[in-house]
């Protein structure tokens, strides 16, 4: 199903995007950095995800954590030799930088955490058919959606880091409600509210985050960015499924029962909280403003003009 749509982006990206290029940049790839990147996380998840097959303490278990150890400590001290680095370590003593990426971080694993047990409950806790369920699933796709159209709008007239905060906030609200949503108008209602509100957490993230980096690292910071939602939200899938199992036997118990996938849904909740709440001192620190003005960087924190979301 996913072929023709790839093929239709392909087709817009040719007919209306401008290439553009650094002539300034070496050029060069980080081979050594995306090796060790690759290999040190595909062991972390290799381990967790097989720990409870093969026993924590197997020796297939320690060793994927022993060469995730080796190789991501490899990782950082290449990156600090490289002359282009895969991802510029330096940005990580920007604590504004850090502070929003791990909101907008916490924002995408929620999505995830949310998208695979919600798949579970419906089609096995609830006995719903897959279309069944993909229909329900619109909802979640329509609050998404919607949040990350409007994001752009909403953060010309206020701060991305308040836009943020009250998305996160928002979905763990919905989040522990669609725990108790039994009827699926009501489910599906809850659904996209959640979907709303981690849309506008993930969606403003670059947005919020350029305000605190200088104007020749901007594009190394998207790059960190990105890498951290998308490699955090794939941990945290992993994580959850080898929750469920240690919880109820089998994902399958675990789906069929439906408690245990509340139980964790009523954890992801909180933790979508708890993102809202590390964004909380720059949200009272009044630093950030609109996409459309500069923003006033504090001292020591290198200032660039916000790009439009």
């Amino acid at each position: 199903l996913n072929v023709p749509f790839c093929a239709l982006a392909v087709l817009l990206m040719l007919r209306y995007v401008t290439e553009s290029r650094d002539e300034g940049a070496a050029g060069g790839m980080d081979l050594p950095g995306a090796v060790t990147l690759a290999v040190g996380l595909t062991a972390v998840m290799l381990g967790v995800d097989q720990g409870s097959n093969w026993g924590w303490a197997s020796a297939a278990t320690l060793v994927c954590f022993a060469v995730a150890a080796v190789t991501l400590a490899l990782f950082v001290m290449i990156e600090r030799r490289a002359a282009e680095p895969l991802i510029d370590l330096s940005l990580l003593r920007n604590r504004p930088f850090v502070t929003v990426t791990a909101a907008g971080t916490v924002s995408n694993i929620v999505y995830c955490l949310v998208a695979v047990l919600a798949a579970l409950y419906l089609q096995q806790a609830r006995g719903l058919s897959p279309l069944e369920s993909g229909v329900v699933f619109l909802a979640l796709s329509a609050g998404v959606g919607a949040a990350s159209y409007w994001s752009g709008p909403l953060a010309r007239r206020w701060r991305a880091e308040v836009l943020m905060a009250v998305g996160l906030l928002l979905s763990g609200v919905a989040l522990a409600a669609l725990t108790w949503a039994r009827p699926l108008p009501l489910y599906a209602a809850v659904f996209a509210v959640v979907g709303a509100g981690v849309g506008l957490g993930w969606a403003l993230t670059n947005a919020a985050t350029q305000s605190y980096v200088s104007a020749g690292r901007l594009a190394a910071a998207s790059g960190l960015v990105l890498t951290s939602l998308v490699l955090w939200g794939a941990v945290a899938v992993t994580v959850a499924a080898t929750v469920l199992e240690e919880v109820s036997g089998s994902a399958g118990g675990a789906a069929s029962d439906g408690s245990a996938i509340d139980g964790v849904l009523r954890v992801v909740a909180l933790l979508s909280v708890a993102g809202a709440a590390v964004l909380v001192p720059l949200v009272r620190s009044g630093t950030g403003t609109p996409v459309q003005a500069p923003a006033e960087a504090p001292e020591g924190v290198d200032s660039a003009p916000r790009t439009r979301s």
